[in-house]
C-alpha cells in the first residue's frame, strides 16, 4: 500500500504540506496549467501518470474535489472510478467528511456511497459558482467597454434601406434577407440591433 498525492496546479505550499504528512515528493504528482490546457477536457499528463501507478489498497490525498475534473459528471466519474473499480482510499483534504478510510471504519460502502452523494452536490455547487463567476466577470468587462464574443460583420451598404423596407411592410424578411446577401436569421438578429 502506498501514499500518493494529486495538485492540479503547481503549488509549493501544498507540496510541501503533503511532505509533511509523510508522502514522498516521489508521489506527489503535479499538473502545471499548459499541461491541463493540451490535455482538453480532462486531467493532465501527471494525473494519467499517477493513474497507472495505483493499486488496490493505496491511498490518494487531493487538496479539493474538484482536482479530480473540470466539471460534475467528470469528477463523480473519477470519485468512482478510484473508491469502487480501484479500490483506492481517497483523500479530499479541504472536506474531512470526504475521506474513504474513515468510510470503511463505519460502514462501508453505505458511507462511501453517501460521501459520493455529497460531492455530486458539492461539485454542482461549485459548477454553478463558477458559471456565477463567469457571468459576473463578464458584466464587468462589458462595464468596462470589452468586447466579448466574436465581431460581428459589418452590415452591407444597402442594410439600413432595406431594413426601413422591411419595418415599413414593404417586403418579407425573406426577401429582405435575400436583398442583403445574408441568412434570415442574421438579418432580424442585426434588426432587433438596430431597434435596441
Amino acid at each position: 500500500m502506498s501514499i500518493y498525492a494529486y495538485i492540479p496546479h503547481n503549488d509549493e505550499e501544498k507540496k510541501a504540506a503533503l511532505q509533511l504528512l509523510g508522502i514522498p515528493a516521489t508521489n506527489i504528482y503535479v499538473d502545471t496549467a499548459d499541461m491541463l490546457k493540451s490535455a482538453g477536457q480532462g486531467n493532465g499528463s501527471a494525473y494519467r501518470k499517477l493513474l497507472k501507478r495505483l493499486e488496490k489498497g493505496d491511498t490518494l490525498y487531493i487538496q479539493s474535489f474538484d482536482a479530480l475534473g473540470f466539471n460534475m459528471r467528470e469528477i463523480l466519474s473519477q470519485w468512482r472510478e478510484l473508491t469502487k473499480d480501484r479500490g483506492v482510499d481517497v483523500v479530499v483534504m479541504s472536506s474531512p467528511l470526504l475521506d474513504t478510510r474513515r468510510a470503511k471504519k463505519t460502514n462501508g460502502s453505505l458511507v462511501a456511497d453517501v460521501v459520493a452523494e455529497v460531492l455530486s452536490y458539492a461539485a454542482n455547487d461549485m459548477e454553478e459558482r463558477h458559471r456565477k463567476n463567469q457571468k459576473a466577470g463578464i458584466e464587468r468587462a462589458k462595464e468596462r467597454g470589452v468586447h466579448c464574443g466574436r465581431v460581428a460583420k459589418p452590415l452591407p451598404e444597402n442594410f439600413e434601406s432595406v431594413y426601413k423596407q422591411w419595418k415599413n411592410g414593404e417586403i418579407t424578411g425573406a426577401e429582405a434577407a435575400k436583398k442583403c446577401n445574408m441568412p434570415v436569421s442574421t438579418f432580424r438578429y442585426r434588426a432587433d440591433r438596430l431597434e435596441e
